[in-house]
């Protein structure tokens, strides 16, 4: 069993970051300047929409 332990530690620590990655990716924010209007257009960018 003594020699299967650093196995099972480092498994367990990379599935563990992996998760911990994965929560903190779904949890952030959208960057500042991704707010589009009803047409796609960039708010932030200036663009706008005209017929």
């Amino acid at each position: 069993m003594k020699k299967y332990l650093p196995f099972f530690i480092l498994a367990t620590l990379i599935v563990g970051g992996i998760l911990a990655y994965q929560y903190w990716w779904a949890n952030s924010e959208e960057p500042i300047g991704g707010e589009k209007d009803e047409h796609g257009c960039l708010l932030m960018a200036g663009y706008t929409w005209c017929e």
